[in-house]
This record gives C-alpha cells, sequence and structure tokens, in this order.
C-alpha cells in the first residue's frame, strides 16, 4: 500500500446551508477532515447524508457557507471565482455516476477535452491523452464513440479524461452506481492500481462494499461525520 504523504485537503468546520423558501437546509454541519497526498478515501453514507455536497466543495464546484478549505496549501474559501475555475481545470479530475462524456465526440475526443483551452503545445496533449488512454486499457477504442461503448468503457473513459491532467485530486461520485456487479468491480480494482501508482482518491458511495476498496472510510449521516474506519 502507498505511503501517506503531507496534508494535500484541509477542511475544518464546514457547514452548507441551502434555503427553500422560508426554511433552510442545513446540508453540512461542521464537518472536519484531511486528506493526505496518495489517499484513498471513501466517503459513505445513505442518499441526502450531505456527502455528495462535501465532494462538490472540495472539488471548488461550490463554496462553503462557513469554515476553513486549504487545497495543497490554497485557501480556496479566498480564491476568485476564476482561481477557482483553474484549479478544477488543473488540479481537479472529476468521475461523475453518469459519466457525463459528450456523445459526438470519440474516446480520444473526450479525453483530450480538459485541454481546451491549456496552454501546453499539441505534442504534449497528444502525449497525455494517449497515456491516460491507455492505462485504462482502451486504446483499442480510440475512435469510438460513446453511443459505441459498454458502461464500462465509458467509465473508463471518464477515468482518462480524470487523469490526463495529472490532477492534484480524483473526485469520484457513485463511480460504481451506473454499472453491473462485476463491471462495478473492474473500475474499482482500476481505482486501485492508479491508488497504487500514487494517485489520490476520495469516492462517494452508499455502498460498504464499494467503500471497502479505499484505504479508510469516512461515514456520514445527517451532514455530520459520525466515524472513520
Amino acid at each position: 500500500m502507498t505511503e501517506l504523504g503531507p496534508s494535500l485537503i484541509e477542511a475544518k468546520g464546514i457547514t452548507k446551508e441551502f434555503r427553500k423558501g422560508e426554511s433552510v437546509v442545513h446540508a453540512l454541519r461542521g464537518i472536519d477532515m484531511r486528506l493526505a497526498e496518495s489517499e484513498f478515501l471513501a466517503v459513505m453514507g445513505p442518499s441526502g447524508s450531505g456527502k455528495s455536497t462535501l465532494l462538490h466543495i472540495l472539488g471548488c464546484l461550490e463554496r462553503p457557507t462557513s469554515g476553513d478549505y486549504m487545497l495543497g496549501g490554497l485557501n480556496v474559501l479566498e480564491a476568485s471565482d476564476e482561481e477557482l475555475s483553474h484549479i478544477r481545470a488543473s488540479r481537479i479530475g472529476f468521475v461523475f455516476q453518469t459519466f457525463n462524456l459528450v456523445p459526438h465526440l470519440d474516446v480520444y475526443e473526450n479525453v483530450e477535452l480538459p485541454f481546451l483551452y491549456s496552454s501546453f503545445d499539441d505534442q504534449e496533449i497528444k502525449q497525455r491523452v494517449l497515456e491516460a488512454i491507455k492505462r485504462v486499457g482502451l486504446n483499442e477504442r480510440l475512435k469510438h464513440r460513446p453511443a459505441e461503448l459498454s458502461g464500462g468503457e465509458m467509465q473508463r473513459t471518464a477515468i482518462a479524461r480524470a487523469i490526463a491532467i495529472k490532477p492534484a485530486i480524483i473526485l469520484a461520485d457513485e463511480p460504481t452506481g451506473n454499472l453491473d456487479s462485476n463491471t462495478g468491480l473492474e473500475i474499482l480494482t482500476l481505482f486501485q492500481k492508479l491508488h497504487e501508482d500514487g494517485a489520490t482518491i476520495a469516492m462517494i458511495t452508499h455502498d460498504r462494499t464499494v467503500a471497502s476498496f479505499a484505504q479508510k472510510t469516512t461515514l456520514f449521516k445527517d451532514g455530520k461525520c459520525v466515524d472513520t474506519i
């Protein structure tokens, strides 16, 4: 197992509130979390427990209502929207349950998408894209569009897109939720391999079996972290 590195994420007292008419929904209630470089964390809890809200905050997709969040030494709460956009594009690889692939683009083009506005030259981009596709085992599917892929192949494409930018962290939201058990196992095994190669991963799940593939699991209930195992 990969040894833990220095702290990558430090979150303290994170809260998130949403207003619905006259009422206030407390999605997160004072979350403290530390994630080290090269660590594989599962965040597990039932629907509505706040785990996806946490993922959105860790991924700089939303700002917390209060608390402190440091990502790689950067105070996220003090960052501008432009800075957050740059962080998402260059430091965070997202993998979603629904794959989020562009239907009219082939595998290569979907993996290439994060580099659309990058400063890398064409040769560097091509090298990174092909390397990522090779790592997920899709060399023979480069020119296939999502409709021509199986569910597992679509998720592998999404993972390749996430790792092509060589992110500081991979955030995965129910990555096996739309897959059968055997294909889900293949995807989880791939995540384990990425972790063994040094990737930092935070994975949201409601499934204890899925969570067992991570190094440790933080349990969520009613917007709170109730245990870490």
